[in-house]
């Protein structure tokens, strides 16, 4: 018996071989109906995810910068870090002997660089206690005996240290000034005219000033030089008291007796240099004064320090002779791997190093670029731009007159726009529709339009420079915001005021008892409407509110800030998110009522 089929086909001669190990592909058209759904739909949510991220980033960028210092700005960082430092003592003075006119040491001064200080010889010094000691034994002194000063400048604090020798002056410690000398002065005109003459000026070229005490007396009068600064001639807090003279010999007798109770002839004259050593003015004393009155107030006189039981070497290191810096930390290459170092000293092609966790071992000369290695950073954010933005602005100042302004008419929108929504919806009237019409063709003229008429306007009834331009106007209607509550009353049933009407309800009361309840979402959405509006206007208030900086808004306190700190961009972000921050607030919360308003009112049907 003979079987017959038919031939095989294409595909039944095609091999069948095993999916072994391939992925399983599957083409849109075999996929169902739930499956594409799911595909556009998380398609859809990544691109609006992506869209709602741009949006943000600007204001991320302004949240992390208003966190940065000025120097974090430098690192070129998006988040704000910091380098990281180590504790490094290192001695910051120069020795200085003082010597007397006999040409022996007196003293010794320690002196900060670039502290200026007396003209004398600078000793080359490591900063260790060996060469120091061995300085005051070569000068005959005993470290025991010796007297430690400070000498500092008032502009400086403990700009110096002074090791006095015993039996010594003070007054040959004081940096930068020397001590008030008297002058060749018995009392006549012409001794005071040639020690005038002397000092480079006549008594005719001079005013006469009263130095005050810390109790307020005058016990001393100076003849100041024309440009010298007098409050460099008072050792207290008080500035002197200019005196009037007819700048004559005879006119200054009468003067001085009022002023000291002593006569010209038994007054003592003084020079008064000034810290650079030229003369500032010439000192009227009794003789019983203090010449130290006419001292400069940039210096300080020395006062002695209480070692106590210390020794000297450690009073020094601990009260002047050492400073601690903070070194930033490196990442470097060395033989043994990349490790971290502190910067001493920067250099071009090469620079110095020491070891972090062993600031007193050898420095370290590294050789290459510092730009080519990164710096140790930690994540160090402020909040400290807040607070400083909000006293440079005035914020709160600032808050308040925006809160009136944007309050005040905010009511006023509401009121007006509402009353005449409610009569174009409601009530029958001649050419409602051309009024209407007109009322949209408002929307569509520019503000630009209008603005030198009403300025105009207003500066004939008296009000620039205060809030009326701001406020009054609101209370005669938007266009926008009648039209979107007119479009929401209308969806209202006509029912509803029929049956307020059967109650004996008149139409005010139908407006306040039926449709207002009804309306809160469309109510409301016309506040932040407005609110928004007032918040960010900036036009108007500086035409109207330019010369009263007392009532000027956030927008106008904003332009003027970023004005005047155009250059430090950590505390214009902080203080941009400042003026921000309340209509963020107001929006997060309000949100859903706010978007429910404006949906339910037609206007984006």
């Amino acid at each position: 018996m003979t079987v017959t089929s038919d031939p095989p086909t294409a595909e039944q001669k095609q091999r069948k071989l095993p999916n072994l190990g391939k992925e399983p592909t599957t083409t849109y058209s075999e996929l169902d109906g739930r499956s594409k759904r799911f595909l556009w739909g998380s398609l859809l949510t990544m691109f609006t995810m992506g869209i709602v991220v741009l949006f943000l980033l600007p204001f991320g960028y302004m949240f992390v910068t208003s966190l940065k210092t000025e120097s974090q700005i430098a690192q070129g960082t998006i988040l704000p870090k910091s380098a990281v430092t180590a504790e490094y003592a290192d001695a910051q003075f120069d020795l200085v002997r003082i010597t007397g006119p006999d040409g022996e040491l007196q003293a010794i001064t320690l002196l900060p660089e670039g502290a200026g200080g007396a003209e004398a010889e600078v000793f080359d010094w490591d900063g260790s206690w060996d060469p120091f000691l061995a300085e005051l034994e070569a000068a005959g002194a005993d470290p025991a005996d010796v007297t430690v000063y400070s000498a500092g400048t008032a502009g400086r604090s403990g700009s110096g240290v002074s090791l006095l020798m015993p039996g010594q002056d003070a007054a040959v410690l004081i940096s930068g000034a020397a001590a008030p000398e008297p002058l060749e002065f018995d009392g006549s005109a012409g001794s005071l005219d040639a020690a005038l003459v002397e000092s480079g000026y006549a008594i005719d070229q001079v005013a006469l000033f009263a130095m005050p005490d810390p109790d307020g007396g005058n016990p001393s009068l100076a003849l100041l030089r024309p440009g010298a600064a007098i409050n460099a001639l008072v050792p207290v807090d008080q500035l002197p008291t200019r005196v009037d003279w007819d700048f004559t010999y005879e006119g200054l007798g009468p003067v001085v007796e009022e002023q000291l109770g002593i006569s010209l002839d038994e007054a003592v004259l003084y020079t008064v240099p000034a810290a650079d050593g030229s003369l500032n003015g010439v000192g009227i004393i009794s003789s019983d004064g203090d010449p130290s009155a006419f001292l400069d107030p940039a210096v300080q006189a020395p006062e002695a320090i209480d070692t106590g039981d210390a020794a000297l070497a450690t009073t020094l290191d601990e009260t002047f002779n050492v400073e601690v810096r903070q070194l930033e930390l490196y990442e470097v290459p060395t033989d043994d791997g990349t490790v971290q170092l502190a910067l001493l000293e920067r250099g071009a092609e090469s620079s110095v190093f020491v070891d972090p966790d062993d600031v007193d071992a050898e420095p370290i000369l590294w050789e290459g670029r510092i730009q080519t290695i990164d710096p140790v950073l930690e994540f160090d954010p402020t909040l400290k731009n807040y607070p400083d933005a909000w006293r440079a602005m005035d914020f709160g100042t600032k808050l308040r007159n925006t809160a009136i302004i944007a309050g005040l008419g905010m009511a006023g929108t509401i009121m007006s726009s509402t009353l005449v929504a409610y009569g174009l919806s409601r009530f029958r009237m001649p050419f409602k529709g051309l009024i209407m019409l007109s009322l949209i063709a408002t929307i569509i003229l520019p503000r630009f339009v209008t603005l030198v008429p009403t300025y105009i306007v207003f500066d004939r009834l008296g009000w620039i420079g205060t809030w009326w331009p701001l406020i009054i106007p609101h209370f005669f209607a938007n266009a926008y915001n009648v039209f979107l509550l007119r479009q929401f009353f209308l969806t209202i049933p006509r029912d509803l005021d029929e049956a307020a009407a059967i109650d004996g309800a008149g139409p005010l009361r139908t407006l306040l008892t039926v449709i207002l309840p009804q309306a809160k979402g469309a109510l409301l959405a016309v506040a932040l409407f407005h609110f928004f509006f007032a918040w960010n206007d900036f036009l108007e208030p500086l035409l109207y509110l330019a010369a009263r900086p007392d009532l000027q808004p956030i927008s106008i306190g904003l332009y003027q800030f970023l004005g005047l700190y155009d250059a430090n961009i950590p505390l214009i972000q902080a203080g941009a998110l400042l003026g921000m921050l309340v209509p963020i607030l107001v929006f997060l919360g309000l949100q859903k009522i706010f978007l429910k308003g404006i949906d339910l009112s037609g206007s984006v049907k």
